[in-house]
């Protein structure tokens, strides 16, 4: 992948800059677990048309299941990586978005073709409990 300064990317060298959408990646993982279950937030960050996000909401999804794949090659895990719950998150400055409303404190995820997804403003403060269930 080429980055903005028109070099390699070090971090995705496998993914081939002339295929459009291969190169497709997300902003941010975060991973965190709340007693047994395991959380995978999908992240991107949007100053404009959120445009293609659940594409590479989705891209990041299977990069991120490939890279468990691999870790399960080579390691025993004392947790189940087969039951992570992935959640996308898009924060935005565009002023229309179909936003997952906050109910007492706690974020609404949609549906999004299997995978949950949220939308939220980028000019807010959020605590990470309001994104667990």
């Amino acid at each position: 992948m080429i980055n903005h300064a028109g070099e390699n990317d070090p971090i995705f060298p496998f993914f081939n800059p002339e295929k459009t959408g291969v190169c497709s990646k997300n902003d941010a993982f975060l991973v965190c677990q709340k007693n047994q279950q395991v959380y995978v937030f999908l992240i991107e960050l949007k100053s404009g048309n959120p445009g293609t996000y659940l594409k590479q909401l989705r891209a990041a999804q299977v990069f991120f299941q490939f890279i468990i794949a691999r870790i399960k090659l080579y390691y025993t895990c004392s947790h189940s990586l087969d039951k992570l719950q992935f959640r996308g998150l898009l924060f935005s400055s565009r002023q229309t978005l179909t936003k997952g409303m906050i109910k007492r404190n706690t974020v609404i995820f949609t549906d999004r073709n299997g995978l949950q997804v949220t939308e939220q403003d980028c000019n807010q403060t959020y605590h990470l409990q309001s994104f667990l269930d």
